[in-house]
């Protein structure tokens, strides 16, 4: 017991000694006091040019390091081929160009791919899961986007004129590449689609196609799916190929490779557990039986979920939203513990795990898309709400249930039979606690307390425990906390969130950037003790930087105006699970493309992903810090508590300041008090040991001073 308290203790003052910082820059908030001052419309726009200097810095690191290899050694200064030696970071990146608006360098960046990137001559053996996201999702949106510029050159151009005739982008239009652009970087990635759809195969049985349905994890891009190859396969392998294969089926008319990935998520589907709706996390895809049972929503599952929704909002694949909602309330009902989601078994639902897997943190963005496509949205755009005001009023979470779920139920033609359990769409919501943005709130402020003690999320966290998982201890610059926390923003307008950018902005630029100047970024090989490992994913230009980016491109807006995450482009658009942008518009939801030059491409569809239409109400929050408004909604003075007040617990009443470890602790204790370690829980056995260090213990000494 004296072990384990000391070895909390450690971890406090770890924690304090991250959050000064370590290059003085004055933004990773102490622990000691959480409180962080609103970033105001004029911070966020130097934040958000302070990540464009971060992703230029990076890019040129590996153009002038690494390329063409797939990645930077960020400490060995060298690049590296990892995946398939194939450009994979500029591949992989060259849409944030677009995003940031340099679209002179994603002309020269496309060129290259144009002319370069021979994947139909590759002899690489390669992950089928990794080569889709990153670069056959990095080909298709780079064309989309191209042909984006080429639809609209003229407006583009001639804004560009208008606001600076000598500009970057000024330049771009009187070269006129990118009007000149004819379609070869779709040619390119259908030639890798191809190549790809060769994992589907069965050479062992010398068979067009395996047995199930769901792919090879690997595949050779020469030879296709070698004899030895593994039949294992993740549920993330077999189940995030819906939006890239569906949307290249889409660009080039052949239903080919949306059908590939419709029977291997429906192969999926269709082997959950029918006690719970669960699925697990490996698969044999010759027997179909699963091989791994623990079920999540992070590692090895998590974009299955992910691409059930995405792929029904972009391409109208109606069946896959109600397989999606089905899913969705099978996580909510078996997996979520408190703010938490937890691994089970996936037959009964029996805890297996109690741990915070880093991918999870694309959970709560995913639940502000679940909310923001909910019954309670479509009814404001079907035209039952009459105005913004009155769907505002309606949305009183107390009553929620009873005002739409009579309407909710008549709009939902379900099969009897297909649904697990009842609670499907706005039956369930009786009071606050059961509305999907709720939820997504709470789930992400576990998650940044996490982030917030260590500076940075493990790869794995311990729930038990109350510290990183053994052996997970690395931070590998991942995106997905701050994917959530982009959505949240748009979902809440909350500033509360642009400083939780900050923090995490503030944690990467100070403990990851490369020692040796011009080599990028690092991961850490330990959040705690913060030593730096040479390596840096594709992803964080990607991902990381570009939700970072649009974060406090967002910010920098005033409040209700349009935010576009291509300034220069009339689309909205659905991210990949890599970040990669595919645009809301016909082409895509409608099989086949539409004639040239039309105008009206724009979908005007049931849902808004990036943006839903309603003020959400400020709820009480649970850590973040809140500037007490007045009923016009406008902030009130932070420096007078609710009674005029000018002292400091009057000034923490009107922000709000909930201690942020504090709040963790008070989760974890929920959760050991559900599971009853230790002990027989509620249903059955749970198989978890008794903790060495009672949660009640680790917050005695978190209250105490850290010295």
């Amino acid at each position: 017991m004296a072990i384990a308290i000391a070895a909390i203790v450690a971890l406090a003052v770890i924690a304090s000694s991250l959050a000064v910082g370590e290059g003085g820059r004055g933004r990773f908030s102490s622990l000691a006091s959480p409180d962080v001052e609103i970033v105001s419309s004029k911070e966020a726009l130097s934040l958000r040019e302070e990540v464009r200097e971060a992703f230029v810095y990076t890019y040129d690191a590996y153009m002038r390091n690494a390329f063409p290899k797939d990645e930077l050694l960020p400490l060995s200064c060298k690049g590296v081929d990892t995946l398939g030696s194939y450009a994979l970071t500029l591949v992989d990146s060259v849409d944030t160009l677009a995003v940031m608006g340099n679209w002179t360098e994603f002309a020269k960046a496309t060129r290259w791919i144009e002319e370069n990137l021979k994947l139909s001559e590759s002899q690489e053996t390669v992950s089928l899961f990794e080569t889709n996201i990153r670069v056959l999702g990095g080909l298709l949106s780079a064309h989309l986007l191209k042909e984006g510029f080429k639809d609209h050159a003229e407006e583009i151009c001639g804004r560009a004129r208008r606001q600076d005739a000598k500009g970057d982008l000024v330049k771009q239009c009187e070269s006129g590449e990118m009007q000149r652009y004819d379609g070869e970087l779709l040619a390119e990635a259908l030639a890798l689609g191809e190549k790809l759809a060769l994992a589907f195969e069965d050479p062992k049985r010398q068979s067009n196609s395996t047995r199930t349905g769901i792919p090879y994890g690997s595949v050779n891009l020469a030879t296709g799916v070698l004899l030895n190859e593994t039949e294992i396969a993740s549920t993330a392998g077999g189940g995030t190929l819906a939006v890239e294969f569906g949307v290249l089926s889409r660009l080039t008319g052949d239903p080919k490779f949306e059908d590939l990935a419709r029977s291997s998520m429906t192969a999926i589907w269709e082997r959950r557990s029918k006690l719970t709706g669960l699925v697990g996390a490996h698969i044999n895809i010759t027997s179909g039986i699963w091989t791994h049972l623990d079920s999540g929503v992070g590692a090895s599952i998590d974009s299955y979920y992910e691409y059930l929704h995405k792929a029904n909002v972009l391409l109208g694949l109606d069946d896959f939203g109600d397989m999606f909602r089905q899913a969705y309330h099978s996580v909510e009902d078996n997996v979520r513990v408190g703010p938490w989601y937890v691994e089970v078994n996936m037959e009964n639902g029996v805890l297996v795990w109690p741990i915070f897997n880093a991918l999870q943190a694309f959970w709560p963005g995913l639940q502000t898309l679940m909310a923001s496509c909910s019954s309670d949205h479509q009814l404001f755009q079907s035209g039952s709400m009459k105005s913004k005001s009155e769907f505002s009023q309606m949305l009183n979470y107390q009553s929620i249930a009873r005002q739409l779920g009579v309407l909710a139920r008549k709009r939902t033609e379900v099969p009897e039979g297909h649904l697990v359990h009842e609670s499907y769409g706005c039956e369930n919501r009786s009071d606050v606690e059961s509305h999907d943005l709720y939820k997504a709130i709470q789930t992400h402020g576990a998650m940044f307390a996490v982030w917030k003690r260590h500076g940075a999320t493990p790869e794995g966290y311990s729930l038990s425990t109350v510290r990183p998982q053994v052996g997970q201890l690395a931070y590998a610059l991942r995106p997905e906390l701050i994917e959530s926390t982009y959505y949240l923003y748009l979902a809440t307008r909350d500033p509360s969130y642009l400083s939780v950018g900050r923090d995490m902005l503030a944690a990467i630029q100070t403990r990851c950037r490369a020692d040796k100047p011009g080599c990028g970024y690092a991961s850490l090989a330990s959040v705690d003790k913060g030593r730096k490992r040479d390596h840096m994913e594709s992803f964080f230009l990607a991902e990381t930087l570009k939700y970072l980016y649009l974060l406090f491109d967002a910010g920098a807006r005033d409040i209700g105006e349009p935010h576009r995450v291509v300034s220069d482009l009339p689309y909205e658009y659905v991210f990949s699970t890599e970040g990669h942008l595919f645009p809301l518009t016909k082409r895509l939801s409608d099989f086949g493309k539409p004639p040239a030059g039309n105008t009206e491409d724009v979908i005007e569809g049931y849902c808004r992903p990036l943006h839903p239409i309603w003020n959400t109400p400020r709820y009480k929050r649970h850590f973040l810090p809140d500037a007490a408004t007045a009923e016009d909604g406008s902030l009130a003075d932070p420096g007078k508590g609710e009674g005029g007040g000018q002292g400091a617990e009057s000034q923490n009443s009107a922000m709000g300041v909930i201690d942020i470890q504090a709040f963790l602790i008070k989760s974890l204790m929920k959760l050991q008090s559900f599971f009853h370690l230790g002990g027989e829980a509620e249903g059955g056995d749970i198989a978890v040991e008794e903790s060495e260090c009672p949660l009640e213990d680790i917050a005695n000494v978190l209250d105490a001073p850290a010295a």
